[in-house]
């Protein structure tokens, strides 16, 4: 992965922000909790790529998912975007797959149907909303679509325990800067 600019200043951040943590980072567990077992919500914390390929797409996880997403807004199927997109966009069957394959949308497959949460679409044009395009611009090409939707659905440890998706309505700084983190962790 190329270097972009900002990453010595990311680096920084990254060394203040471990320095604070009373836990050493190599002694932070990767979950808390067992996804298995019935009823466990999510509790994670910055999540490799091979524990969410682990995990991914376990039952307990999509479901926390799903409900965390309700709460931010709601979910919509392919068929609900590309309704509302009718009358915007000259072809919104091609727009809206560009944005999928992109990644500059949050979307993923949960019981055969895909997936996308309205947090990050504005409801009068669905354009996605710029701190959102942000962050999806920092996680691009370092995660897969579950990962991607995961990562603003769990609780993050770089937000105080705060969830990314519930974050973005009132500190979107934040968690734009987790979202940094999290690529430059990425790289390693």
């Amino acid at each position: 992965m190329k270097p972009r600019a900002g990453d010595a200043q990311m680096q920084g951040q990254l060394q203040e922000l471990v320095l604070q943590s009373p836990t050493p980072v190599w002694q932070r567990p990767l979950c808390r909790g067992d996804l298995r077992a019935p009823g466990n919500q999510l509790r994670g914390i910055s999540r490799s790529r091979a524990f969410l390929r682990a995990w991914a797409p376990s039952e307990a996880l999509g479901d926390e998912m799903v409900r965390v997403f309700e709460r931010s807004g709601g979910l919509a199927g392919c068929e609900e975007v590309l309704s509302r997109l009718e009358g915007r966009c000259s072809r919104p069957i091609s727009v809206l797959a560009r944005r999928i394959v992109a990644q500059e949308v949050v979307t993923f497959e949960w019981h055969g149907r895909w997936l996308l949460p309205k947090f990050q679409f504005d409801p009068a044009d669905m354009s996605v909303l710029p701190a959102v395009a942000a962050v999806l611009a920092e996680l691009r090409g370092i995660v897969e679509d579950w990962e991607l939707a995961a990562w603003f659905a769990e609780p993050s440890e770089w937000l105080q325990g705060a969830i990314p998706v519930q974050a973005l309505g009132t500190d979107p700084q934040s968690v734009l800067a987790a979202a940094r983190v999290e690529r430059f962790i990425a790289r390693f």
